[in-house]
């Protein structure tokens, strides 16, 4: 996947999980999938056609939705307020 992030001029990043109690972790997946989410698709269709992984062609499926990316957009604009005032709540 780093080799098509280069070559579709986008910055190497890795992947992280969110977990289901932090909307931190969830801010940092979304910052971390919205710049390479092309590059992420097309690695994953490769992932799915060359190797036949099941797991794979599952996420195409689900990346491949319309409202995939505009999710992503959404969270992307309203996390990082979230987590500011999660971290406002937790010294509080």
């Amino acid at each position: 996947m780093y080799v098509l992030q280069k070559i579709l001029g986008e910055q190497p990043l890795g992947l992280s999980g969110a977990t289901s109690t932090r909307w931190l972790s969830y801010e940092k997946a979304v910052r971390n999938v919205r710049p390479i989410y092309a590059s992420l698709v097309t690695s994953l269709e490769r992932e799915a056609s060359e190797r036949g992984c099941a797991k794979a062609r599952g996420y195409v499926a689900q990346l491949k939705r319309w409202s995939t990316p505009v999710i992503i957009e959404i969270l992307h604009l309203i996390l990082p307020s979230l987590s500011t005032l999660s971290k406002i709540f937790q010294v509080g």
